[in-house]
């Protein structure tokens, strides 16, 4: 008798049971699912799987010729693996040119990548590939100033990551003439009474270019010392001189002198020179 109610006990309590598990679960449900929206949004487009069609034998479809796979391979490949050449332009640095190519996406390469896909008409002497920190790929050589190229990059250029550019481009690039340019090739020189000359360089220098000359006062050299501002401050304007007696050949790097001689009278100091713009 007295395991007869145990057991009616325990059957009395397996509802309760039940529904404390099914609370349970739906707690846990609601705290780890309902409340975070990503979970809430994944859980509510879950949906039963489709089933698979039934295919018999004669129905599966021929293999595919070689070429035809390898077409629709090409088509299927994600743009992402694809690369559009979409800036080709001349660039200067001092007097040397280089050619910067940028794609979309922007592609990066290696220090080793070489020109087996890139031709240039007319020949450019030393072409050779330049990859920055960046990874992105410059042309550099002696690239002519006023002179017009041809760039063909063929299809199969690859960079580092494994992008390809799908097809053969070509473009027109343009060398333009050196930008103007003037420096004197030493600082601080003494020089001799009976020849004061200063080498200078100079690119397509402007006829009208100039120098200023400034001479120091004696007595305001050692005090406030010829570098500092205070005495060129003290300064007084003593000349100003065509750089240029004859012109220059167009995009040639010229060396030459600049005679001082008459522009000081021959008078010894200390001079100033300022030269103006190219």
């Amino acid at each position: 008798m007295c395991r007869l109610k145990t057991l009616k006990s325990w059957l009395f309590l397996v509802p309760s049971i039940v529904l404390l598990v099914e609370a349970l679960l739906a707690l846990s449900f609601y705290l780890y699912v309902w409340r975070v929206p990503e979970r809430r949004q994944q859980w509510l487009s879950m949906s039963p799987a489709a089933p698979i069609p039934e295919t018999s034998v004669c129905d599966a479809p021929a293999e595919e010729a070689p070429e035809a796979a390898a077409e629709q391979a090409q088509e299927r490949a994600p743009e992402a693996q694809l690369l559009t050449l979409v800036h080709c332009q001349a660039i200067q640095s001092n007097t040397r040119f280089t050619v910067m190519l940028r794609f979309l996406p922007e592609a990066r390469f290696e220090d080793s990548f070489t020109l087996d896909h890139i031709t240039v008409t007319p020949e450019v002497k030393d072409l050779r590939p330049e990859v920055d920190y960046l990874g992105r790929l410059d042309l550099a050589g002696e690239w002519q100033p006023g002179q017009t190229y041809h760039l063909t990059l063929r299809a199969g250029l690859t960079d580092s990551e494994g992008r390809v550019l799908p097809e053969t481009v070509t473009r027109t690039v343009s060398i333009p003439d050196c930008e103007p340019s003037f420096q004197f090739l030493t600082q601080g020189s003494y020089l001799p009474l009976n020849r004061p000359r200063l080498p200078y360089r100079a690119v397509n220098l402007n006829p009208d270019a100039h120098i200023t000359l400034w001479r120091g006062y004696e007595n305001n050299l050692l005090p406030f010392g010829f570098d500092s501002w205070r005495a060129c401050d003290l300064m007084h304007e003593v000349a100003q001189v065509p750089v240029l007696d004859q012109p220059l050949p167009r995009n040639l790097v010229c060396d030459r002198f600049f005679d001082l001689g008459a522009a000081i009278n021959n008078q010894p100091g200390a001079y100033r020179l300022v030269s103006s713009e190219p």
